[in-house]
């Protein structure tokens, strides 16, 4: 509880936060993206754009996926933020077969014999979710990246610190892939939090895994209605 209660006066008294919302895309978050076809096995066909309309709908990977509850949260968390005054990134992978860096999760697409994958440049797969993007304001920075870590080869920490930034919020997907090497890096220049309820993996015994070592070696763990006590006095009303 005395954890907690330093964790919120921290919070109270702070007001240089950002949310850092990871990887929201059709390709791990819709019907119809590459991680629910790589389920029913059809991950290996180009999926051309389902519909104009692009009506967004959870995908279930597994009986008892929470991903549905997940993008709850993380709309919640980018409301608050806009009632806050607290500034979004959104991270957005963009993979280019010939990019300087070449990502490890196309390498392993490659080597497991798909010649297709996730996020490709100038795809509806590589889109941000409807959802999401229709709270992305002209405030909102959305960051391109191309490795599982969002500060590689990015702007995004020049963003932060142009924004006098302190302390991150993270959420987003996959919590043991992107997710945990972003939050990795932000902790060795800010105070980094991990909302676990607005955090997702395909794998939920590594998305336990990865918790663990962020809570173990480099920040802190907690939930998205922490947002609520950002700048506001502990306690008040």
């Amino acid at each position: 509880m005395m954890e907690e209660d330093n964790m919120l006066n921290y919070l109270s008294a702070n007001t240089n936060a950002a949310l850092v919302v990871v990887d929201m895309q059709n390709d791990f978050c819709c019907a119809g993206g590459y991680y629910d076809r790589r389920q029913r096995g059809s991950s290996n066909i180009e999926l051309k754009i389902p519909s104009r309309r692009r009506d967004w709908s959870p995908r279930i990977i597994r009986k008892g996926d929470d991903l549905e509850q997940v993008v709850n949260n993380v709309i919640s968390c980018m409301r608050v933020a806009k009632e806050r005054g607290i500034p979004v990134l959104l991270l957005q992978t963009v993979i280019k077969p010939d990019h300087k860096y070449r990502n490890s999760f196309l390498r392993g697409e490659e080597n497991r014999g798909r010649c297709y994958y996730p996020c490709k440049s100038n795809t509806w797969g590589a889109e941000i979710i409807e959802p999401v993007w229709q709270l992305a304001d002209e405030s909102v920075v959305v960051v391109e990246k191309h490795v599982y870590n969002g500060f590689v080869d990015t702007f995004l920490e020049e963003e932060l610190l142009s924004l006098g930034v302190d302390t991150i919020f993270i959420v987003g997907v996959e919590t043991h892939i992107c997710v945990l090497a972003t939050a990795q890096s932000a902790s060795f220049r800010f105070k980094t939090y991990l909302l676990e309820d607005s955090v997702w993996s395909a794998n939920s015994k590594l998305a336990k895994h990865a918790l663990s070592i962020f809570k173990d070696g480099y920040g802190y763990i907690t939930d998205h209605k922490v947002l609520s006590f950002v700048g506001v006095p502990y306690g008040s009303p």
